[in-house]
């Protein structure tokens, strides 16, 4: 009866291993397994690629014939706190500025100041959360998606350089390019006013507000470019988001058809470095088939452990069984088949023989 106990306490405690701390980081786990789903949708699950199977002529930028406008012809950017232009963005703001002459295009630079009046005003509920983000870049990230959805337009980060006019992007309401390793990149973003989509992020900001103890992954994972991601992958209606093919990806220092980014990163720590070599690994990584192969290789790994297990506790069992004493009658082997006694049994005979020994 004792071992019984003893085995039932075992089980107890180690229920208890894995359920206290899920209980205790329930939210941190949830928030942890959707940002991990991302990785998953964008590789396995289909998305709208623009110029792919629609009328839209990316390579000339040329929209449907009957396409109109429903993003408003504004450029907005973000520059907060501290930050000071460098020679190249200066640059870089002239270029598009050039490509998109008033008055049929307007320009809005927030600074601290207005951006922090803009928050207060359109999302008081939000307003403790945005000013309480432990760096500016969380705040220049959330702000975009802010300022988006209430307003619509373009957002351009500074560190890009315009190389043809962004006409074509007015008749999508949604458009974005692929980010590093998967998933968008919020350094262009091309949106319609009040689109659902981003109401779905801006309503997930504070369930995401979460310090994950390294402030570039804070950043991605809360407010950056993980996070946008994975509200496409969460959006329930993905399909209808179109992403731009991957020529036109921007991570880092890079020229696509439309663009030269720059990749200033200047918000970057040094934990950004060897988190970006992860990314590239992981760029490289994640195709269907790399994961099959790789999937297959760890499983027969693990059926091989699991049976040489399995053969290395019934050697045991066998050992421990002959040296109680008990009757061969009780198990019999066949080759490599063995038909051992189940623990319950094995119990009876401890405490029978418990009471032999106790009678003499």
């Amino acid at each position: 009866m004792l071992p019984s106990l003893s085995l039932q306490r075992h089980h107890y405690r180690r229920i208890a291993f894995f359920a206290v701390p899920i209980i205790i980081f329930h939210h941190r786990l949830s928030v942890l397994l959707t940002l991990l789903y991302t990785f998953v949708a964008f590789t396995f699950l289909p998305h709208a690629i623009l110029g792919d199977g629609d009328s839209w002529d990316l390579e000339n930028l040329i929209p449907p014939m009957d396409a109109p406008e429903v993003v408003p012809r504004i450029i907005h950017q973000a520059r907060l706190g501290n930050l000071s232009m460098k020679e190249e963005w200066t640059v870089a703001n002239a270029t598009c500025a050039e490509l998109h002459p008033g008055p049929q295009w307007q320009f809005e630079l927030w600074d601290t100041e207005r951006a922090n009046a803009f928050v207060a005003e359109n999302y008081p509920d939000l307003l403790n959360t945005y000013l309480g983000y432990e760096q500016e870049i969380q705040r220049s990230d959330i702000i975009r998606y802010l300022i988006l959805y209430k307003m619509g337009g373009i957002y351009l980060d500074l560190d890009i350089k315009c190389l043809k006019p962004l006409d074509f992007f007015l008749t999508v309401d949604w458009i974005s390019p692929p980010g590093l390793p998967v998933g968008l990149n919020n350094a262009f973003m091309a949106v319609a006013p009040g689109h659902p989509f981003l109401k779905h992020t801006v309503d997930n900001i504070k369930r995401f507000d979460l310090n994950w103890y390294s402030l570039y992954i804070t950043d991605m994972f809360s407010a950056g470019c993980h996070y946008i991601s994975t509200m496409h992958a969460t959006y329930s209606h993905r399909s209808n988001l179109r992403v731009l093919p991957r020529e036109y990806k921007l991570g880092g220092p890079s020229i696509t058809p439309i663009f030269q980014h720059l990749g200033a990163a200047s918000w970057h720590r040094g934990d950004a470095s060897a988190i970006k070599i992860i990314g590239n690994f992981f760029e490289w990584f994640l195709d269907p088939w790399k994961i099959f192969f790789f999937a297959g290789i760890c499983i027969s790994f693990c059926v091989w452990i699991s049976g040489r297990r399995a053969r290395m506790a019934a050697r045991l069992r066998v050992e421990d069984t002959e040296l109680l004493g008990l009757p061969d009658s009780r198990m019999s082997l066949d080759g490599c088949n063995e038909e051992l006694m189940t623990h319950e049994q094995l119990d009876a005979e401890i405490s029978a023989l418990d009471v032999r020994s106790r009678r003499d």
